[in-house]
């Protein structure tokens, strides 16, 4: 009896599955309607609904000097070119730094509905950002510079940012008949704060940039570099004993 019930390869390569009508409708109508509703119901979810659950742009912002905050309707979104999400509709966008003025404008965000997920609509923005008192960049940076000397020395877990050398970039982006002169004893009050090779870095980076009057390093800006240091050097010969401790052995 047993032998009679056992389903053998047989079976298997004989069965066949015989759909039945539903409603009178015959299974070949019904099911090419059930698959067409599917492919639509994809293309609607990968073309459209993207669209509509995340209607904006993406926005770049190219800002100078390039580490400014950018907020969007009172919050920090950003600082840099990184792209931001925007939602459709108008916004107030503010740029700031520290020692510059404010850069203020409404944007008006237009979205894309359809095929956003592969094309999503993007925008930029450029701004440059003035300062009425140059110098007031570079004391910021020293305030940041020396606050973060006093949290010792770094390893591979805790690293401290550059602030000097970023206000000193962020100098450069203004105007040059508006810099003011260039801050004599710029590299001795740098590495008089300096509490590891870290910070020494920092300051001797940004007397570079301060001195060449340039973020890039060119040969006419390290002779620049060279020029002042020297003159610094003649003025306070303490500046070679401050640097002695952080020069490699």
């Amino acid at each position: 009896m047993n032998e009679d019930k056992r389903i053998t390869q047989k079976d298997v390569d004989e069965a066949q599955v015989r759909l039945k009508p539903i409603l009178g409708v015959e299974p070949g109508r019904y099911l090419a309607v059930l698959y067409s509703l599917a492919l639509v119901a994809i293309l609607f979810a990968m073309i459209v609904l993207p669209g509509i659950r995340h209607n904006g742009a993406e926005y770049v912002f190219r800002v100078d000097p390039p580490d400014a905050a950018v907020f969007a309707d009172g919050v920090y979104r950003v600082s840099g070119s990184t792209p931001i999400f925007l939602s459709a509709g108008p916004h107030e966008i503010r740029i700031a730094r520290q020692g510059f003025q404010d850069e203020r404008l409404s944007l008006d965000v237009k979205g894309r509905l359809v095929g956003s997920l592969f094309f999503p609509a993007r925008g930029s923005i450029s701004a440059s950002l003035s300062s009425t008192d140059p110098l007031s960049v570079l004391k910021s940076g020293f305030f940041d510079y020396s606050a973060w000397s006093m949290s010792g020395t770094p390893s591979e877990a805790y690293q401290v940012p550059m602030p000097l050398s970023a206000s000193a970039q962020a100098w450069t982006a203004i105007a040059a008949d508006r810099r003011g002169s260039i801050p004599s004893g710029f590299l001795a009050a740098g590495l008089s704060y300096a509490a590891s090779a870290a910070s020494a870095r920092d300051a001797l980076r940004a007397s570079i940039v301060v001195s060449g009057q340039s973020a890039a390093l060119t040969p006419a800006t390290m002779g620049r570099f060279v020029a002042a240091a020297l003159a610094d050097i003649a003025a306070d010969p303490a500046i070679l004993i401050a640097l002695a401790p952080w020069l490699p052995a």
